[in-house]
């Protein structure tokens, strides 16, 4: 999983590596900036925001625990204050 502020497109193929080994490889753009709705907050939502894809990849058909943890020692963790 990668999540940037910097246009998911302009990394394409970035994760051949892992899709070759059979890996699902998930890119988004934060939220606000490219192909993602909301408002831009720099630094703001990036926390909540990728626990929310965390979650998003795991219930994907396919997905395992494993890919859910790896996911989040990726740099998503769960939002400090959840609402």
């Amino acid at each position: 999983m990668q999540r940037t502020p910097y246009d998911k497109n302009r990394g394409a193929g970035a994760g051949d590596g892992h899709t070759k080994r059979g890996y699902a490889y998930v890119v988004q753009d934060v939220r606000g900036l490219f192909a993602s709705e909301g408002e831009y907050r720099a630094f703001e939502d990036d926390q909540a925001d990728g626990y929310d894809t965390v979650e998003w990849i795991a219930a994907q058909p396919g997905a395992t625990e494993k890919s859910a943890r790896q996911a989040a020692r990726q740099g998503a963790s769960p939002p400090r204050n959840p609402s």
